[in-house]
């Protein structure tokens, strides 16, 4: 059975769009995609697995996925592409966009629940499965991001980050690896695809996430996992996760990782920027991360370092498909106005 996540493209944007950098910036285009996000590789590699064993099983597969938006469009897609039923649990926060996407152009099942993702997964996981019409013989729980095979998933884009640098010398030059980070299911999958290889794992991770929702940093500095309490008000919805998994802490404990909290006005330059240099729409999630790129003086306190010009960045862009024309503008008028 073919995974439903393809290659991304890695290109350096420092020798064409940003050429006065000091440093090389190269964007891992996660946009991509054929969901529009780096969670297809994931959530289709621990539907695959679940597939595989059910059928072995004899037992007839519907997944089951709740999500701020992105994780259920990747669910979605995968199970369309593996010909099984999915149904999504979406909290009240979701943009209609994402709903009718959902439905339909990926034939999911949508419920709305709850105020903020947290409670839509709760509605999910103690009340929904096993209802009836909603059979548990052969249900599949895809968790967003708190899943030891998805972040296994999310880990092969730093295997292709491997190959197509293609040298030893260009990896030892990469300095760090920025991702924006709520639940902590594409940080744990990065930080898992660096141990795999010698020369990156020692990498440092710049873990972004806006001031409304700190989940990490409340995590990193309190020592536990912090739970936030709801509802979140935050323009970057797929980072408003009310915590980090476990795994991420313990990361973040045991693997250099620079964890930098910015605003949302922030996190929509990054979008807007992005729009204006690539004619590309992102999640002001994805923006969060790409703020950064022109930041220099920043990257450099993040680090400890002065970046050379031969040094190595490394964004990911997430991509996502909560945002459009309208929203963009908005976004616009909000950051001119600052």
């Amino acid at each position: 059975m073919t995974v439903p996540y393809v290659s991304t493209s890695l290109v350096d944007v420092s020798a064409t769009t940003y050429k006065d950098l000091p440093y090389r910036a190269l964007y891992k285009n996660e946009l991509e995609q054929p969901s529009g996000l780096f969670k297809l590789r994931g959530i289709a590699h621990c539907i695959q697995q679940a597939l595989r064993s059910n059928t072995a099983e004899g037992a007839s597969v519907h997944v089951y996925c709740s999500s701020g938006g992105n994780a259920g469009m990747a669910a979605a897609y995968a199970s369309k592409q593996m010909g099984v039923p999915c149904t999504v649990v979406l909290p009240q926060t979701t943009k209609q966009l994402v709903i009718d996407k959902l439905k339909d152009d990926l034939e999911a099942e949508v419920i709305v629940r709850g105020l903020h993702w947290g409670e839509a997964d709760a509605y999910l996981q103690k009340e929904l499965i096993g209802l009836k019409g909603y059979p548990k013989a052969g249900s599949v729980y895809v968790h967003p991001f708190d899943n030891p095979v998805i972040w296994e998933g999310h880990a092969s884009m730093i295997d292709e980050i491997v190959d197509q640098l293609n040298s030893e010398d260009d990896l030892g030059k990469v300095k760090g690896i920025v991702c924006s980070v709520g639940g902590g299911g594409l940080y744990n999958g990065i930080v898992e695809g660096l141990h795999r290889h010698e020369s990156l794992k020692n990498v440092p991770v710049i873990a972004v996430e806006t001031d409304q929702v700190p989940c990490f940093r409340d995590a990193v500095v309190k020592g536990e996992v912090v739970t936030l309490s709801g509802p979140f008000s935050t323009v970057a919805t797929s980072l408003g996760s009310p915590y980090v998994s476990l795994k991420s802490l313990s990361n973040a404990q045991t693997h250099t990782t620079l964890n930098h909290v910015i605003t949302e006005t922030e996190a929509l330059e990054g979008v807007v920027d992005y729009h204006d240099r690539f004619g590309t729409i992102v999640e002001p999630a994805c923006g969060a991360t790409l703020s950064l790129t022109s930041k220099v003086e920043v990257l450099n306190e993040i680090l400890g370092i002065p970046l050379q010009a031969d040094d190595i960045i490394i964004y990911i862009v997430c991509g996502g498909k909560a945002t459009n024309e309208a929203l963009l503008e908005q976004y616009r008028a909000m950051v001119c106005n600052k």
